[in-house]
């Protein structure tokens, strides 16, 4: 089956819908696994990755046969998502234009932020999670892990983001040149993991004073920069009556701040930031008097130097030839069962060229001899197969093809 007809996804992302319909798709880790599970029970879908962010959600599958329905309506029957009226705001790709699609994500390239590092580790964490769900397969994982793999080299090699570009830092940018100032201010930062950590430390190493929300019920290791003072989620609503600055920044699916529990908490001039997909903080809130509340779209796409799109064609080249190997690999993928046994006969005519002298000179038991030409054989199989998959990168498909051919007649 030809890549067009294997690999499809389909996506809902800033670009195509706002956050009001973007938080209606938005998955947690839970809902992630069940949609997951279910994927697994159709004997259509061979593999599964689901990427939730707070700017996208996207499903990338492959198919064990060629399919007459839309991805688009497998996942509204799968997930329980209404889509109808809402099919403008997704996108679908397939073949050549997924994968390329792929690799400039993973790279930053299709980010709010351009460039940012945050959605690499995302990329990296619905790999590992359809893994441990046993969703994935071979096709995916082999594309996965080369996307991830060209974008830290892009990351290592190529300047494009500014530094500290996390959807937090850029939004105490946005509000910095809005004309807010956080030196000597308080801050409450509700949420704990990956976004609340990089609020909270955005927000330190603006000059403020910083207090992170922790559940009780967590177990193990809360990650919370070392400056910030820790309190209990239950009493968030006391800590905003002296705080300046609230941000809100949890997985969770549930508001973390409501208007009528605020209202006997809260005082003119303060700022409430609401960094989540779904959204954290009652909309509502934002008409209370003297209260200013801001979401993750209130902040913009930020606007491309020479120097960052000078970045981003260099990235782009390293995509393109990055996205050719991966065509290529996937074009001869029916040749790696030719290649195993060219090298499994490589093998076993260099055992026998050889076995004769070693039993002469080493005089082994049959033991011995066992041992020895196992070890032989492997070793050699190895390095055959090395060799020959060293000359699949360098070759065109049919020149290596033809490559397996002659040996195969030997």
């Amino acid at each position: 089956m030809n890549l067009e007809e294997k690999m499809h996804m389909i996506g809902i992302d800033h670009t195509r819908a706002g956050i009001e319909i973007r938080e209606q798709f938005a998955m947690t880790g839970n809902q992630i696994s069940e949609l997951l599970e279910k994927i697994k029970s159709e004997k259509a879908f061979s593999g599964a990755i689901v990427l939730s962010t707070c700017n996208r959600l996207e499903l990338y599958v492959s198919f064990r046969t060629p399919q007459d329905r839309s991805l688009l309506s497998r996942f509204e029957e799968l997930s329980g998502r209404t889509i109808a009226g809402k099919e403008s705001c997704f996108y679908e790709k397939s073949g050549q234009e997924l994968v390329r699609y792929l690799f400039r994500l993973t790279s930053g390239l299709e980010s709010k932020i351009v460039g940012e590092d945050q959605i690499l580790t995302q990329i990296g964490d619905a790999l590992t999670r359809s893994r441990t769900e046993f969703a994935s397969d071979r096709t995916l994982e082999v594309l996965f892990r080369e996307a991830i793999t060209c974008a830290k080299q892009i990351k290592t090699n190529i300047r494009i983001a500014k530094n500290n570009s996390s959807a937090a830092a850029v939004a105490l940018l946005r509000l910095q040149e809005m004309g807010y100032r956080f030196d000597g201010k308080k801050a409450l930062v509700i949420g704990n993991g990956m976004m609340g950590k990089l609020a909270a430390q955005a927000l330190i190493d603006a000059g403020a004073d910083v207090t992170v929300t922790v559940r009780q019920y967590r177990s193990g290791v809360v990650d919370v920069p070392p400056q910030a003072r820790r309190i209990g989620y239950k009493d968030r609503y006391e800590e905003i009556e002296d705080s300046d600055y609230i941000f809100s920044a949890t997985a969770s699916p549930n508001l973390t701040i409501r208007k009528e529990s605020l209202q006997a908490h809260c005082k003119s001039g303060q700022i409430f930031v609401d960094l989540a997909v779904p959204r954290d903080i009652e909309t509502e809130i934002g008409t209370l008097d003297g209260i200013r509340l801001y979401d993750i779209d209130d902040f913009g796409i930020e606007e491309l130097s020479e120097e960052m799109k000078l970045g981003i064609r260099q990235a782009d080249t390293l995509i393109d030839a990055g996205v050719q190997k991966y065509m290529d690999a996937y074009e001869s993928l029916d040749l790696i069962p030719v290649v195993q046994q060219v090298a499994k006969d490589a093998a076993a005519d260099l055992w026998g060229r050889t076995n004769y002298r070693i039993r002469q000179k080493l005089k082994l038991d049959e033991r011995q001899q066992a041992v020895i030409e196992q070890s032989a054989k492997e070793s050699g199989e190895k390095v055959v197969s090395h060799l020959l998959f060293s000359l699949r990168d360098e070759l065109d498909t049919d020149t290596f093809r033809q490559l397996l051919e002659i040996l195969g007649r030997r």
